[in-house]
């Protein structure tokens, strides 16, 4: 999982970076962690196993992403269409930030 954990880093990094916005990222964080905005939230969803014949044939792995900003004019959600595996979930606001959700899912890279 640790090496998909980093590669959605990676391409996180580069979506903000790209859109000329510095890169705060947050795996998980602690209730007590002060959010920089604008930023993005990634948690772990879900682990699946696909088997045949009692053996694992395909391994997924999926994070949720939260891309939260003051901004509605940003660039960063439509930016997150264009990568692979990459899927927009919904919009909300929430004490007058904008959340724009995703879903990234993969092959696990490790088994």
């Amino acid at each position: 999982m640790e090496a998909n954990r980093l590669e959605l880093r990676g391409i996180l990094v580069s979506v903000m970076e790209e859109c000329d916005e510095e890169p705060h990222l947050y795996f998980q964080p602690p209730e007590n962690v002060k959010l920089e905005y604008p930023c993005m939230v990634y948690h772990l969803k879900t682990m699946d196993t696909r088997k045949a014949n009692d053996k694992p044939y395909y391994k997924t792995i999926a994070f949720d992403i939260t891309y939260i900003t003051r901004s509605p004019a940003s660039g960063v959600p439509t930016r997150m269409l264009s990568e692979q595996y990459m899927n927009f979930d919904r919009y909300y606001t929430a004490q007058n930030l904008h959340h724009y959700a995703y879903t990234y899912t993969n092959t696990l890279k490790e088994v």
